[in-house]
């Protein structure tokens, strides 16, 4: 059931971006999980892109897929040496080879000079992600499953006997994630999220595009992003209903692959859910009421410590 048309809001207009890797560091992962746990995780990431580019072409979906790499760069000089510890500890903690760029490389990459350094991942991807969701929802519906459209849910209310505890699969929710990334797909334009226009705000910003020559901003889309508080996906089972969420803009590979395991799960096996016992995070605000409201002031406090670090 689809509240809108199948592929609408962040599913179908973000920033395209199928990349590696998990959203905390390595050794937070490794802190709240220990190492066997964290390298299961990660795993279930790597094998999420590998996941969606086969589904590309097993279901012959035209959207652009290419393994184009991705770069995470140093701001500053002091950021050069996390990023040299952030590749030792893919390497030997998770089997993940990464290339180390110093700031000369990097007139070789992006062609500029702003940045300290950068991390290469080879293995990210990059695709349209509007013709991924419409792609995978005519492979959908040919497998037998059925999307109803403009169908908004309000509550769901179990029948008297509960819900089946082995629902078909063909039921379960393919791909719904949201993104937050901007990059230019092939065609030469990108629906860019909103909060990515605030490095464009003037002269005083202390933003990257500064120091390149931007294209113009033709069309901005903005709206809701799922993040978790601890920054990974929860996944599971709730009196019968199954769920996956929080995808903290890596939807586009996770949501997919996440259908899957839980589809898994659904037909009696728990251990294909990567994210089986993950419990969720109080927030740690108060007076928190479902309404975000410290985030202007979050945002503040890590625009002012990137530039005093």
């Amino acid at each position: 059931m689809e509240k809108d048309k199948a592929g609408s809001g962040a599913s179908g207009r973000n920033g395209s971006m199928c990349t590696l890797g998990i959203t905390i560091s390595p050794a937070e992962a490794r802190k709240h999980y220990g190492q066997p746990r964290a390298r299961d995780l990660y795993d279930a990431f790597r094998e999420a892109v590998d996941l969606a580019e086969e589904l590309t072409v097993k279901e012959q979906i035209d959207c652009d897929s290419h393994r184009v790499g991705r770069l995470g760069v140093a701001f500053k000089p002091q950021h050069f040496e996390s990023i040299r510890a952030k590749q030792r500890d893919l390497g030997d903690c998770f089997g993940h080879d990464t290339t180390l760029l110093s700031k000369s490389d990097l007139r070789a990459e992006p062609g500029s000079d702003y940045y300290h350094g950068a991390l290469l991942d080879p293995l990210s991807a990059h695709l349209h992600v509007g013709k991924y969701d419409h792609g995978l929802a005519e492979a959908a519906e040919l497998a037998g499953a059925q999307i109803h459209e403009r169908k908004r849910r309000h509550r769901a209310a179990p029948p008297p006997r509960g819900f089946p505890r082995r629902a078909p699969a063909r039921h379960h929710p393919r791909h719904a994630g949201h993104g937050g990334h901007r990059r230019l797909h092939r065609q030469g334009h990108a629906l860019v999220p909103q909060a990515a226009t605030w490095a464009r705000r003037g002269p005083g910003s202390s933003s990257p595009t500064t120091a390149w020559s931007c294209p113009p901003i033709d069309y901005v889309w903005g709206g809701m992003v799922g993040f978790s508080f601890d920054r990974v996906p929860h996944a599971g089972e709730d009196n019968g209903l199954y769920y996956s969420m929080g995808y903290c803009g890596h939807g586009i590979q996770m949501a997919t692959y996440m259908g899957r395991a839980m589809a898994e799960v659904m037909d009696g096996h728990p251990q294909a859910n990567p994210m089986r016992g993950f419990g969720f995070p109080e927030v740690p605000v108060p007076f928190y009421n479902g309404t975000a409201w410290f985030l202007p002031f979050a945002g503040a406090y890590y625009k002012a410590k990137d530039r005093l670090r």
